[in-house]
């Protein structure tokens, strides 16, 4: 089973698109969170306050609103 913090991951890369390349948004959110998401793979797993605050700050700096988690 997939992650949810990968399955984001995913999400976070659709979401930019060709406007930016998906790591300078991963660097913007490991600023902003201090979780990084370049080495995380399907079975990486973040607490629940982690996951958290890299929803609510890829929300922020794609402008998109994610439902990962269900």
């Amino acid at each position: 089973m997939t992650s949810d913090i990968y399955q984001l991951k995913q999400e976070i890369n659709d979401a930019v698109g060709e406007n930016e390349p998906p790591w300078k948004a991963y660097g913007r959110i490991n600023i902003m969170t201090g979780v990084s998401l370049g080495p995380i793979t399907e079975e990486d797993e973040v607490s629940d306050d982690q996951f958290e605050d890299v929803l609510q700050a890829a929300e922020e700096i794609t402008g998109e609103s994610f439902v990962v988690r269900q």
